[in-house]
């Protein structure tokens, strides 16, 4: 069956690829060319066709080799010139600069490329069919992965986060708003850290 966001949804992609790739010897695993495409145009494919389609890329390091790896897609850029500082002031970044009328925003990571499509809309749906006020998040074989969908109501707490950490802090402190939404997608566990797992990605 066809999903359908509804009338006025407005849902925000902020895909976080900022990093420094700090295993990668001085490669950005972001830009690596997986069969004609830089990974992180991959990822942000990946999104663009989902239901959450607006779609906002955080940058940092190597920020306009970013950009020009995502030359000609539909997307926003912001800059994280903090992005030394971890994880936490990309999603800040990321947060400040999603629309005033966003209901929710999808934390995506920038090296995660395996996730399916269905899974980014299945996440989708089930936030479309609540009250706004749960974290959705996707669940294999009983481990929780990415991305993850947050409400408005809690943009200021995810602001206020800090260090590398990303926003595992605060899930770990509303436990109850959690939703996990089980999917046969093995992709929303693997990041690629090391030069080889990538070289291996067959995609």
């Amino acid at each position: 069956m066809e999903l359908v966001i509804l009338e006025g949804l407005n849902i925000t992609s902020v895909l976080l690829a900022a990093g420094m790739s700090q295993r990668m010897n001085g490669v950005n695993k972001l830009l690596v060319n997986i069969n004609g495409k830089p990974l992180i145009r991959r990822v942000a494919e990946t999104y663009l066709k989902s239901l959450a389609k607006n779609l906002l890329i955080v940058t940092g390091f190597e920020e306009s080799q970013v950009r020009n790896a995502l030359v000609g897609l539909p997307v926003k850029f912001v800059h994280n010139a903090e992005y030394r500082e971890g994880l936490s002031s990309s999603i800040s970044a990321g947060i400040k600069e999603a629309s005033f009328n966003t209901e929710g925003v999808l934390i995506a990571l920038g090296d995660m490329p395996l996730i399916l499509e269905n899974t980014v809309n299945t996440i989708v749906e089930n936030f479309q069919q609540s009250n706004r006020q749960f974290v959705f998040r996707p669940l294999f074989r009983g481990a929780q992965g990415h991305p993850v969908l947050w409400p408005k109501v809690y943009f200021s707490e995810l602001l206020g986060l800090t260090g590398d950490q990303g926003a595992q802090s605060l899930l770990d402190r509303f436990p109850t708003r959690l939703k996990l939404i089980e999917v046969d997608d093995s992709g929303i566990l693997q990041d690629f850290d090391k030069f080889q797992d990538i070289r291996e990605l067959k995609i």
